[in-house]
């Protein structure tokens, strides 16, 4: 996937979590960081519906990601840090032990 396609991508994701609306092609042309007109933007979605990844709900309503374009969006721009000793759990038991066997 091209920088661009990954932006736009991220970017329809992203506003989709916040809001739960469609993005539309002038809305996302104006908070990409790179210059990029609304019809460039409208041709990109329209790879990223080919790929599967987005969608329109209506004929004139901004884009949403599909269950797939999601999965795809956790497995390949998610990243998750290591945990600091404060935030892990597991090295905590979960609960007290009882005799020689450990219940919950």
């Amino acid at each position: 996937m091209t920088s661009v396609r990954a932006e736009i991508f991220r970017r329809i994701v992203e506003s989709y979590l916040e809001s739960g609306e469609p993005l539309g092609s002038r809305s996302l042309s104006r908070i990409l960081p790179m210059s990029l007109s609304p019809a460039s933007v409208r041709n990109v979605m329209s790879d990223l519906e080919d790929l599967g990844l987005i969608y329109s709900p209506h004929i004139s309503a901004g884009r949403l990601p599909t269950q797939n374009g999601l999965r795809f969006f956790v497995d390949a721009f998610m990243q998750v840090g290591d945990l600091s000793p404060r935030g892990s759990r597991l090295d905590r038991p979960a609960c007290a032990p009882r005799r020689s066997r450990s219940t919950c």
